[in-house]
């Protein structure tokens, strides 16, 4: 059987719901509160609509043929997730699903369990699901389905380009993040330099460690003022002084620069890591725990 290019449209986008669905609905239960659940901001995920699409085509010369269908669903739909996963973390430095924590998985981007998954929604897709929803399409004359996929279609690609710049506005903020991690890094090793030719008792300054780099900002502005009120009445040259002011100068930049950086479009950014309570990145891993602490906060 052989679908036009708009009747795959139509599965595709009524797939995309159905997948929907079924995110939100098992994410929400997870997490005890309604999650709108995906890359989206409406009611689609499209990688369940592509899967769909991708099982109808692929299982058509093995109809009839139950571990074959499987085989061949779970195969395509993997490869698939695969270079879906690949491409994005690539393009914005973020995974939007990981099964990391899944025994035998393929660098978190595919696991095993998921690939059966796979073979079975293509058993059930074929054989029970698909063949409603083939007869409600056949239902609707070609004009008025024509206009329903033209006028989702627009929908669809207006919600793709949107949340596309999102994504890429995350990706943005995750690199200067990055950035004024590094520079908040070099000031913490550069004050712990000058401390350490300092006088004993000045040695002894506390010092507070955490990840999170407001929380070094703030904690190298304590130790700064600390030294500098040291030095003001200790013996201490005029070199060491300027240096310990430089400093204090630097952390109000980075302190001003990180608000700036963290609320750049916020809303949009709440939306998105809403939508995908697990999002993960390797390389900037610490500060998108940071921006997804900052974003929660914000919520409530």
């Amino acid at each position: 059987m052989h679908y036009t290019f708009i009747q795959l449209l139509f599965f595709f986008y009524f797939y995309c719901i159905v997948g929907w669905i079924w995110e939100t609905s098992y994410v929400s239960v997870r997490e005890k509160h309604f999650v709108n659940r995906g890359f989206l901001k409406g009611p689609m995920i499209p990688i369940y609509g592509t899967g769909a699409v991708l099982m109808l085509l692929v299982t058509l010369p093995f109809r009839g043929h139950l571990t074959l269908m499987f085989l061949a669903g779970s195969i395509s739909a993997t490869i698939m997730e695969l270079l879906t996963g690949m491409t994005m973390e690539a393009i914005f430095k973020v995974r939007y699903w990981d099964y990391s924590e899944v025994k035998l998985n393929f660098k978190g981007y595919i696991s095993l369990w998921s690939s059966l998954l796979w073979g079975v929604f293509t058993l059930g897709l074929v054989e029970i699901i698909h063949k409603p929803v083939e007869h409600l399409m056949y239902m609707i004359a070609v004009k008025y389905l024509n206009l329903i996929v033209m006028f989702v279609s627009l929908i669809f690609v207006s919600d793709l380009v949107s949340s596309i710049k999102t994504a890429l506005d995350i990706r943005d903020i995750l690199v200067k993040l990055e950035a004024v991690k590094d520079e908040v890094g070099r000031y913490q090793k550069r004050l712990d330099v000058i401390l350490a030719f300092a006088e004993s008792d000045i040695q002894n300054i506390k010092e507070e460690r955490s990840g999170k780099i407001s929380d070094t900002i703030e904690s190298l502005e304590r130790r700064v003022a600390a030294a500098r009120e040291k030095f003001d009445i200790g013996n201490i040259g005029d070199d060491i002084r300027e240096e310990i002011g430089d400093i204090r100068v630097k952390l109000g930049e980075l302190k001003g620069k990180l608000s700036f950086i963290t609320g750049w479009k916020d809303f949009m950014r709440r939306q998105m890591f809403r939508g995908n309570p697990y999002m993960k990145s390797g390389k900037y891993g610490d500060v998108l725990s940071e921006l997804k602490d900052m974003a929660s906060k914000k919520n409530k």
